[in-house]
């Protein structure tokens, strides 16, 4: 359960550095 609990966090972190990349290109 841990492991896949950081797996989800690990994409979650990843989701969030595409929607900056998103934002940075809408400016």
């Amino acid at each position: 359960m841990m492991n896949a609990m950081n797996g989800g966090e690990k994409a979650m972190n990843g989701g969030e550095e595409e929607m900056n990349a998103m934002k940075r290109e809408d400016e």
